[in-house]
């Protein structure tokens, strides 16, 4: 029985002696978890990580057995068409319970969308307004229907945004907003049910990039409370130019 107290005791010192090994990836891939500068998405990952844990995908998604896992599925900017596999993998996700978070603006995740028999999709033209901050290129969102995405949030300021047609929406854009010819109010984000789970889609990935994570703060924060805590799946594979210029190690010592 010493023996076994003294080996515990050597395990414990061992683990608190030895340094922590923390993998460290940058990448200058717009929209990246990776990516810290001003067109990443750190900050967000970084607010996704106090809530759970998150975990990036690298691969596709019938490669990493999506479907079997629970969580959030948050795929943001793609630029790359997902396979029917993915679909598939996606489909049986949603259908146990899974929730899938989609920030796109010009219809690439389109392709996911139509694979899994939804009807909403992202315009592929942009959305212009009269209500603006600074250029017409940063529209202003002031209607938020969602009480838990409401309080607190005084508006969004959008970045080039496109927006969802074929659904009714949580946020919408003005009245007099427009897109093509259209003139009219067109929702900007929007909730689907989808078997035991659940699509959110958001017309403007560009509201989470770092550059604007402060003057969006409240709202995002919101958005983090609104998808849940638990597990985070933040796909990288869907990247064209996911390029990890710098793969390192840290070391944190602790005392």
């Amino acid at each position: 029985m010493r023996i076994l107290y003294a080996f515990l005791i050597f395990i414990g010192i061992l683990l608190l002696v030895l340094p922590l090994a923390v993998p460290v990836i940058k990448t200058s891939a717009e929209f990246s978890m990776f990516n810290t500068k001003w067109n990443g998405c750190s900050k967000f990952a970084k607010l996704l990580a106090e809530r759970g844990k998150v975990v990036p995908i690298m691969y596709p998604y019938n490669s990493v057995g999506l479907s079997k896992l629970n969580g959030v599925l948050v795929i943001i900017g793609p630029d790359v068409d997902f396979s029917s596999l993915e679909a598939k993998e996606v489909k049986e996700f949603l259908e146990n319970g899974g929730t899938l978070f989609i920030a796109d603006d010009f219809g690439t995740a389109n392709s996911l969308l139509e694979k899994l028999g939804v009807k909403a999709r992202f315009s592929t033209q942009p959305l212009k307004d009269i209500f603006y901050s600074k250029r017409a290129e940063f529209p202003i969102v002031v209607r938020i229907e969602d009480p838990e995405l409401s309080v607190g949030v005084e508006k969004i300021t959008l970045n080039v945004p496109s927006a969802i047609i074929g659904v009714e929406g949580e946020i919408f854009s003005s009245k007099v907003s427009v897109v093509g010819k259209n003139m009219r109010s067109y929702p900007i984000m929007a909730e689907i049910k989808y078997g035991k789970g659940k699509i959110i889609m958001l017309s403007d990935p560009s509201i989470l990039i770092n550059d604007m994570f402060e003057e969006n703060k409240q709202f995002i924060e919101k958005l983090v409370d609104y998808l849940g805590s638990g597990n985070f799946y933040v796909d990288e594979a869907h990247h064209y130019d996911f390029n990890p210029y710098s793969i390192s190690t840290v070391y944190v010592h602790q005392e």
